[in-house]
């Protein structure tokens, strides 16, 4: 019976494990800081269960007996805490104009809690029923306990590496998180009811009311999950967004919970909007956001009218791929980590992408844009990077020196690199952080503003310097015609929007005074892994025209580059200019 409970419990364990990360990453946040607030409190549940096994040994119960009614108390604290999965971020959007919330030290505070609530109670259950299981293997053994205990031990881990695989792989892209915590709700009962049938106590009616509970907690559970809460945006800036309704959703470990909502308008047509785990990717509205969107992908080719190929990381909503496929590229590869993305993006989002997925000439891949990278040795004219928010937990991989090097080495000679750069929420000196470790690998960069956002454009070849005929290349191509007039009729008003040239570059970077090489993150320091989460904090308005203004004042285009006032659209209403782009 033990052996069961070990093997099967190991099964629940971590497959509980994944699904909670999975959850909590969702509505507390998935940063670096958050999953080591996780993992902190799995650990410190697991610790507090395996005193509470102290003390029942102690008291000399009947081992079964104990052990049944621990999992029947698992199945009960899973079914329980689904009920918190929707508030939390209620909780969350609850604090936007609490001062206790107004600091990093603050939120991490609120998000700790959020995950004590949600992890402490089944980790405490878990760490309590694997000693009294071994216990019962000791007792059982007791000729020849060590060889015993080791198996069991064994058989546990198993178990372990089956729930993790079982779970990410399996039961979470099937069947969602909560049918699959209430599936290991039921898994544990049906462990608890084995446990109490091998005692004698299983003749008595007492004995068997924890099962009564639990099974009166599963009659009750809600259907679904409300993932228009869940995808709220809450945990990210501790304030709800207006994203609208949940209209389709899908869940993976790879993904996290991909979501598109529509904004219902009067008179007009459902704006959607895709997100990750309540994170903006983008949305339809090519009269807004699409500014910034098909900008973000025209800049670099004012900067090569090489067409052979061209490689996309990061899908969002396909926006890009579409620009470089029409500009005349032959090869188009797509990276993107979540197949979840990709699907949702093609599937709601054809009027941004216009299919551009499944046209010739054009390839898919679901992996890591840099595994993508290292294991292949195609070069490319243009890579082109939009992966989500930096603070992502890994995404800080790609601002890192080495993935830099890594891109360098696999550009064509000629080679752009194209990156999206985050002005809002971060602070000024992470943005010279990003600037410097891109020049320490490519020795011309430029940064554009574009619709509110930065665009980093970077190369080794000094052919790389815009010229007029790179223009009259992109505006040959007929298929971007309908995106030129998101410009006012011409990609030539891409070029007022530079906000750095090299030089400009140069003179940043050198303009505080700091040794050579200081702005550099590298996968050793990890500067921007655990630096930029704590840009959250900031006013996106206030932090996006501090960054802007900064750059401004050592820049050698400071007199015409672009205001960040009416870059920032909602600034612009708020001040009273005109805009013609969304934030």
């Amino acid at each position: 019976m033990a052996l069961v409970i070990l093997g099967v419990g190991g099964i629940v364990t971590l497959a509980l494990e994944v699904n909670y990360i999975h959850l909590l990453a969702v509505v507390a946040g998935n940063s670096a800081y958050a999953f080591s607030l996780m993992l902190f409190t799995f650990l410190l549940g697991l610790a507090a269960g395996a005193e509470l096994a102290r003390r029942l040994l102690t008291l000399a119960p009947a081992l079964p007996l104990a052990l049944a009614w621990l999992e029947f108390a698992l199945a009960a604290v899973i079914l329980a805490g689904v009920y918190l999965w929707d508030g939390l971020p209620v909780y969350f959007a609850s604090f936007e104009t609490h001062p206790f919330a107004r600091d990093f030290g603050g939120r991490e505070v609120v998000r700790g809690l959020a995950c004590f609530v949600a992890m402490f109670p089944p980790a405490v259950m878990i760490g309590a029923i694997y000693p009294l299981a071994m216990e019962g293997i000791g007792r059982a053994h007791a000729e020849r306990p060590i060889a015993a205990l080791g198996r069991a031990a064994a058989l546990n881990t198993a178990g372990n590496i089956v729930g993790v695989l079982a779970a990410g792989f399996w039961l979470l892209p099937a069947i969602g998180a909560l049918r699959s915590i209430q599936l290991l709700a039921v898994i544990c009962t049906a462990l608890g009811t084995m446990a109490l049938a091998w005692t004698a106590w299983r003749r008595r009616p007492l004995a068997w009311a924890p099962a009564v509970a639990v099974v009166a907690l599963l009659a009750a559970q809600p259907r679904s999950l409300d993932y228009t809460a869940l995808a709220s945006g809450a945990n990210v800036y501790f304030a709800a967004q207006a994203f609208g309704r949940v209209i389709d959703h899908a869940e993976s470990a790879d993904g996290g919970l991909t979501t598109v909502t529509a904004i219902d308008a009067p008179g007009k047509e459902a704006l959607r909007v895709l997100l990750t785990n309540g994170k903006f990717q983008g949305t339809n509205d090519l009269g807004g956001e699409g500014v910034a969107q098909s900008g973000i992908a025209l800049s670099p080719l004012l900067h090569t009218s090489a067409r052979e190929r061209a490689l996309v990381v990061g899908y969002g909503t396909g926006m890009t791929a579409r620009v470089l496929h029409d500009a005349g590229f032959a090869v188009l590869d797509i990276v993107d980590l979540s197949a979840d993305v990709v699907r949702l993006a093609n599937r709601h989002f054809g009027d941004v992408n216009d299919g551009v997925a499944e046209r010739a000439g054009v390839r898919t891949h679901i992996t890591d844009g840099r595994n993508f990278l290292l294991l292949q040795e195609r070069t490319y004219d243009l890579i082109s990077m939009e992966v989500s928010s930096i603070w992502f937990a890994g995404a800080a991989a790609l601002y890192n020196r080495e993935f830099y090097a890594l891109a360098k080495r696999r550009l064509a000679a000629g080679g752009v690199l194209q990156q999206w750069l985050q002005l809002h929420n971060i602070h000024p000196q992470d943005v010279l952080y990003i600037l410097g470790t891109v020049r320490v690998e490519f020795r011309h960069v430029w940064l554009y503003l574009i619709g509110g956002q930065g665009v980093i454009v970077a190369a080794n070849s000094p052919s790389a310097a815009p010229q007029a005929a790179y223009v009259e290349r992109i505006e040959r191509a007929e298929a971007l015609g309908p995106l030129f007039r998101l410009h006012g009729g011409s990609v030539r008003r891409l070029s007022g929007m530079l906000l750095l040239d090299p030089g400009g570059t140069d003179r940043l970077l050198a303009g505080f005074k700091l040794p050579p090489g200081h702005w550099i993150s590298t996968d050793d320091n990890l500067y921007l892994e655990y630096a930029t989460p704590k840009g959250n904090v900031l006013d996106g308005d206030q932090s996006f025209i501090r960054n802007v203004e900064m750059i401004r004042t050592v820049s050698a285009r400071a007199a015409s580059a672009p205001d960040p006032v009416t870059e920032r659209p909602h600034l612009a209403r708020q001040r009273g200019f005109a805009a013609d782009s969304a934030p």
